[in-house]
């Protein structure tokens, strides 16, 4: 049976969806982005790499961190898609429902 597990308009949608988006290329193999408190996802295309911000998280914060570790050759902040976002929010639904049948 279908639940709803997002409701507003597209603008409330995307202000409630968490962290923004980081378009990022650097010099060199991964800087260790997973490890850092402000990443919720990396997603890795090899030369340039999609990182999504925790909620809350600046776009600064990443940066700053950034460039003690590494060369930074593309920064750019983006907003989450509608498509990301609605992946993102059924993602955790399901999630909640298979444990929930785990836990029957």
């Amino acid at each position: 049976r279908g639940q709803i597990v997002l409701d507003g308009t597209l603008d409330e949608v995307k202000a409630s969806s968490g962290g923004e988006v980081v378009m990022l290329e650097t010099q060199g193999s991964d800087p260790g982005l997973r490890s850092l408190p402000m990443v919720s996802e990396v997603r890795d295309f090899g030369r340039h790499r999609e990182v999504f911000l925790a909620p809350g998280a600046s776009p600064d914060d990443l940066l700053g961190a950034l460039t003690s570790r590494t060369s930074v050759r593309r920064f750019e902040v983006r907003r989450p898609s509608l498509h990301e976002i609605f992946l993102r929010a059924v993602g955790r639904t399901e999630m909640k429902s298979a444990v929930g049948e785990v836990g029957k």
